[in-house]
């Protein structure tokens, strides 16, 4: 039935060699007699498999027998006489048609997984691949096309392949782990800048530098160590069904990480290091040296010497900060554990050593010497061009008052008047310069009042009279004055304005001088034109410009004691500090600072409840009772802290052994859901009614959650399902409520928000969670 080959590696590419077949032997002996010629080949014998060459197999039917077929049913049907055999073919034609499509699909997937095996894979496969061929060959040296057996041989050839098809799958899906543990490990940066981009000494960039550099290494190890770990346990539970970490057959795959890891590292060393070379000589600083005058000399600090020795120690920190990167026991993907040697020093198994002695590293380290005697020898020729001017700071002068001199020629007085000239063009570019400095400050402020003035002018160059036609007359009708209820109205508004106005002091000789001789004269035109009107109406304006900047400063000075005066307007913020309401509460001290204690008080508050409704989350009593006991907001920040433990507890039960915690969990998260159910459709108050409702939306999220990570498989805590969502943590160091995501971290805040409503939470909303916080 089938054909088998093998392929040569002695031959050209895609040259195979032949081996007997069933259907052929049968023309020539039995089985019994063809296997004991010695002939029969097994992948555990045969060499050229061991060394990773698998069988070529195709479907052994001779395609001259579809023509025989053919002409036996032609001569059947002219009722010509037929030999027996040709009949019974032609009777089982579709018979072999079917086995044949079938055989044909089958050889096709075993070679589709062939095409995808490499030496390292069939290492790994390598008692799976021998059942795998063992199983086809028997249909090679056991079975024809007479046998009655053949359907069950095709069912265990699929689930062969299957088996081996599904292993395929888990390893690439491990190699593309390792893949994007290494793309960590390239990309990781070992010269961090500073958040605020501000320019820092020498000493403080390499501290900074070091110390980010030892925290970001330290993490990306543990990162790194946890998802290999977990990587390749599930390939050798895949395999093997076990999960120690020491399996022989995982030996090629332990070593190729290892392999791969410090090729990353060193991938990462040397990137790092040249990207600080070439800082020292970019146009951008990335840290500044202090050039100061002691005793008439001008000196550095710190001094070559010591900068020369604190950039190498820098450079080579980037080395030793591979320390963190473990090396594996022989045969196992399980750490070295430290040793303590003679001294008590306790000596661990890295990467240093190995990355010490690659030769690639000496190219930046040579490249970095020479760009600092560059930068030194700039330094010098800088100090010699400032030692050219060091008679102007020696302390060995004395003062002359070379202007009271009076002069004595025509060029000493052409001199004097440059000098003269040279100091008056200065000052008038320092005046000009804050001229233009306070006229833009002035344009952007807005006069208190000024908007409410140019309001009641505008109000009053444009308001009109009501007219109304007058017809109780037999002349042509006329128009007299109808109601007058809206001037009045504005009138009254607009006087309220300008009381507000005028109860500055600037306004005051405005209310008591002008308004004053304006009731005696009541005349617009005379008041208009009296006497200095215009020039006492622009003092008043300058005045109430002063008036203005010196509030906009108070303002301001009261924003920055309570920052939430910035989210509300100069109106409002004047109505908290010196307005009265119909209720007022009696403050102690100042307002903004009895609103910053009331805001601490209100977090302090806020967290003492969260915690003690964390504490006795489903003491003595179910969820439903214990959500009534606390506030909505409380309610909801302690039922995500539960869950994220629950979901975590659920990966550490993984560690364990029980294969089937996930979807016990998810059978407790249904049982939730039908409870929470059964108590909204009581008689509950609003408030209640309002407070299940929102956590219900948000336990049917958590179920949509956990049953995606049993479709996904996601049995681990460090896999991107899990760490992509919103998480939320009691951190007991801290004694407060983190929320995480991806990389990101940040407080809760305690900020009292009350019992808002909350949207239905769908894979749309989780993106724009996880791009905010990651932005």
């Amino acid at each position: 039935m089938i054909r088998q080959f093998f392929t040569d590696p002695t031959n050209t590419p895609g040259t195979v060699t032949r081996s007997s077949s069933i259907h052929l032997q049968r023309n020539h002996g039995s089985a019994a007699s063809w296997t004991s010629q010695g002939e029969r080949t097994s992948f555990a014998t045969n060499p050229v498999m061991q060394e990773g060459c698998l069988p070529v197999y195709e479907v052994n039917f001779d395609s001259k027998l579809w023509g025989v077929i053919q002409e036996a049913a032609r001569i059947e049907l002219f009722n010509l006489p037929l030999p027996e055999i040709a009949r019974f073919i032609g009777l089982r034609n579709s018979y072999y048609q079917n086995m044949v499509l079938q055989l044909q699909r089958m050889v096709d997937r075993y070679e589709e997984i062939r095409s995808q095996l490499d030496p390292l894979k069939v290492s790994l496969m390598e008692a799976g691949l021998r059942t795998l061929v063992n199983t086809i060959d028997r249909g090679v040296f056991y079975l024809n096309w007479d046998s009655l057996v053949v359907d069950e041989y095709l069912e265990h050839c699929d689930r062969r392949l299957k088996r081996a098809e599904n292993h395929i799958k888990e390893i690439d899906r491990c190699f593309d782990i390792l893949e994007r543990i290494g793309a960590l490990i390239s990309r990781a940066q070992m010269f961090k800048e500073r958040e605020d981009g501000q320019l820092v000494s020498a000493k403080e960039y390499m501290d900074y530098a070091e110390s980010c550099r030892e925290n970001d290494m330290e993490e990306l190890a543990n990162q790194i160590s946890t998802m290999a770990t977990s990587c390749l346990g599930k390939l050798e539970e895949a395999l093997f069904d076990t999960n120690t970490g020491r399996r022989t057959e995982m030996y090629p795959i332990y070593q190729r990480f290892e392999v791969m890891i410090l090729f990353r590292l060193l991938e990462m060393v040397l990137r790092n290091m040249w990207s600080f070379v070439n800082a020292l000589g970019g146009r951008q600083p990335i840290f500044y040296i202090d050039v100061m005058l002691v005793n008439s000399d001008v000196v550095l600090y710190p001094v070559s010497a010591d900068l020369y020795k604190w950039m190498t120690q820098t450079l080579r920190g980037c080395v030793e900060s591979c320390r963190y990167f473990l090396r594996w026991k022989h045969g196992t993907c399980e750490p070295c554990p430290a040793i303590r040697s003679e001294g008590d020093e306790m000596i661990t198994f890295n990467y240093v050593h190995e990355l010490e002695r690659c030769p690639e590293l000496r190219e930046p380290d040579a490249a970095f010497n020479q760009r600092v005697q560059l930068l030194n020898r700039n330094v010098v020729d800088f100090l010699k061009r400032l030692a050219r001017y060091s008679i102007l700071w020696h302390q060995d002068k004395s003062k002359r008052c070379v202007l009271q001199k009076r002069p004595t020629s025509l060029k000493e007085m052409k001199e004097l008047l440059s000098v003269m000239a040279e100091i008056r063009g200065g000052a008038c570019e320092v005046i000009d310069d804050l001229l233009l400095k306070v006229a833009e400050r002035m344009r952007i402020i807005r006069l208190y009042g000024d908007s409410q003035l140019e309001d009641i002018k505008n109000t009053w160059l444009e308001m009109k009279f009501v007219l109304t036609a007058y017809t109780k007359c037999n002349r042509e009708p006329c128009y007299v004055l109808g109601a007058v209820d809206e001037p009045i109205q504005c009138m009254e508004d607009h006087m309220m304005s300008l009381q507000s106005i005028g109860a500055s002091r600037f306004a005051t000789p405005f209310v008591t001088i002008i308004m004053k001789q304006t009731q005696e004269t009541q005349f617009v035109m005379k008041s208009c034109l009296a006497d200095h009107r215009l020039e006492t109406l622009r003092m008043l304006e300058q005045e109430l410009e002063l008036c203005q900047k010196a509030l906009n400063d108070y303002l301001d000075g009261k924003r920055n004691a309570f920052p939430r005066f910035y989210f509300i307007s100069d109106d409002e913020v004047l109505n908290i500090l010196g307005g009265k309401e119909a209720q007022p509460v009696v403050v102690f001290g100042k307002v903004e600072e009895w609103l910053t204690a009331m805001e601490a008080e209100m977090q302090r508050t806020n967290h003492l409840i969260t915690k003690q409704a964390v504490f006795y989350y489903r003491y003595q009593k179910s969820r439903v009772d214990w959500m009534f006991d606390f506030q909505g907001m409380v309610v909801l920040a302690a039922s995500q802290i539960w869950f994220t433990w629950e979901v975590e507890d659920v990966f550490r039960s993984f560690k364990t052994g029980n294969r089937s915690a996930m979807k016990e969990y998810d059978k407790k998260l249904e049982e939730q859901l039908n409870e929470m159910v059964y108590r909204i459709r009581t008689n509950l108050t609003r408030n209640d009614m309002k407070k299940l409702e929102t956590v219900l939306i948000l336990d049917v999220h958590s179920k949509d959650m956990v049953e995606k990570f049993i479709r996904d498989s996601i049995m681990a805590p460090d896999e991107f399902g899990w760490e992509s969502q919103l998480r939320f943590y009691w951190v007991r160091k801290l004694d407060s409520l983190v929320i995480r995501q991806c990389s990101a971290e940040f407080n809760y805040g305690n900020e009292y928000f009350g019992l808002n409503g909350r949207l239905v939470i769908t894979p749309l909303t989780d993106r724009i969670y996880l791009t905010i916080t990651q932005v």
